[in-house]
């Protein structure tokens, strides 16, 4: 069996057939901020974005390179948002880094005390009608994790 995975890696390269991010975001309640990572596949962010300007996008093997970060935070401001108790915050994307075809995007926002989040994730939607959003959300020790989809694009988490 694990010569036919070998075989299949070798075929098929870095192809990956699902369409899927991870976004983990913590509340740090001693700093009142959301501390946010999104790990997204490095080619389907190049697509998005090439197909958002008009003009073709590639990322360097150094995922750190600060060349396409004015348009990813372009494009995480129309597709990923989040409100706190209905008032949407600020979110501010701190750097990024990966390795391979995984970009992992680090972003921070504002958050005092609140009682409901909402995030709408809707990453990649436009290019891929099978994609799948997970969001995993913990505060102290609420943790909660769902999933957003082309037909449901926003999760919310009631921590208290």
């Amino acid at each position: 069996m694990k010569i036919l995975w070998v075989a299949c890696l070798l075929i098929f390269g870095t192809w990956h057939p699902v369409h899927v991010s991870v976004c983990e975001v913590a509340s740090n309640q001693a700093t009142h901020t959301l501390e946010i990572s999104l790990k997204v596949f490095v080619d389907d962010l190049a697509q998005a974005l090439t197909e958002r300007t008009g003009q073709e996008v590639a990322f360097s093997d150094d995922l750190t390179d600060p060349i396409h970060d004015s348009l990813i935070v372009a494009y995480l401001t129309d597709h990923f948002t989040i409100s706190l108790d209905g008032k949407p915050v600020l979110i501010s994307m701190l750097g990024k880094d990966g390795k391979g075809e995984d970009l992992w995007i680090y972003m921070t926002a504002p958050a005092g005390a609140f009682q409901r989040m909402t995030v709408r994730q809707d990453v990649l939607f436009d290019e891929f009608a099978d994609q799948q959003n997970f969001i995993h959300f913990r505060q102290g020790n609420y943790k909660h994790s769902a999933t957003c989809t082309v037909p449901n694009p926003v999760a919310e988490f009631i921590p208290n």
